[in-house]
Order: C-alpha cells, then structure tokens, then sequence
C-alpha cells in the first residue's frame, strides 16, 4: 500500500512540476513576444519616419565647358505646416568662369517619403542666371536626379536657356 501511496504522490509531484514549469515557460515567452512586437513596432516607426531638412552635394553639367562638371550644394526646409512643399536653396561653383551662381526654389513633391519620390520645382536665380524650372526624383532617401532648365542671360529668350542634369547625394536631417 505504501508503494502505491509512493507512486501515485510521485506521479502528482512530477505533474505539478510539469505544469507550474509549463505555466512560468508561457510566461516568459509572453514577456518575450511583447518585447518583440514592441520593437517591431518602434522599427517600423523609425523607417516610416519622413525627414523634413535636407543637404545635399551634387554634380552638374551646368556652366561646364567640354563635357565637363560643376559641383554644388543644396539645403532643403519644408514650407510651413506641409511636408509636400520645400524651400530650396542651392549653390553652384562654376569652374571655368570662376563665379558661383545659385538659386532660391520652391519644391513640391506629391510622394514624400516614398522610396522613389518624384518632384516638380521652380525658382529665382542669383548671379548670372535669372530663373530655373526642373523636375526631379529622389531615390530612396539619400539620392537624387534632376533634370533644369535654366535661364542664363538678362533678356529672358529661349535661347538664352537650356537643359541640364544634376545628380547627388543628399543628408536627412
């Protein structure tokens, strides 16, 4: 009899331990798996973050002779209470004439954020130029390619004006 009482207070023993075991094993794995929808959630915001100042380096066939380029720089600032709508302004060293030219644009892009971001843009020049219209994309959030047409000369005529393709690296900040 008492082997019986033994076995039986054995076998309790063992499914009490089984299941308090289980019970504590479920509940770190719960803390566990909140931990990772939490970071999950934290990582998902981070990438979904849109960054509103940009700086940019980039290189341009304007002003440049021989197929050569022009290096320049650019600062983007979100026009008040909009993500879509930027100040731009931007600086171009032109090597072969010694001068820097530069321009100060409004920038809208309809797809902030986007990996592949188009964007349309105009503004006032400051030198020798008088205005630039461009189109652009940027690509991903650190790359960008653009397409101006500027106008170079006082008496605004189309001839006066050309094509020209700009593209850089830019910071987000």
């Amino acid at each position: 009899m008492r082997g019986k009482i033994s076995i039986v207070l054995g076998v309790l023993l063992v499914f009490t331990l089984c299941f308090t075991l289980t019970s504590f094993a479920e509940e770190v794995l719960e803390k566990e798996r909140l931990e990772l929808i939490k970071a999950s959630r934290e990582l998902t915001e981070k990438q979904n973050q849109i960054y509103y100042n940009k700086v940019g380096l980039f290189a341009t066939n304007f002003g440049a002779e021989d197929g050569g380029v022009n290096l320049g720089g650019r600062v983007e600032i979100p026009f008040p209470e909009s993500q879509k709508v930027k100040f731009v302004t931007e600086g171009i060293y032109l090597n072969d004439q010694k001068e820097f030219s530069g321009f100060l644009s409004l920038k809208v892009a309809p797809l902030p954020g986007s990996m592949v971001a188009p964007y349309l843009g105009g503004g006032v020049g400051v030198g020798q130029v008088n205005y630039q219209v461009f189109a652009g994309v940027d690509i991903w959030e650190s790359f960008f390619a653009e397409a101006k047409y500027i106008n170079e000369d006082d008496d605004f005529e189309d001839e006066d004006s050309d094509l020209y393709l700009a593209t850089g690296i830019q910071l987000n900040f």
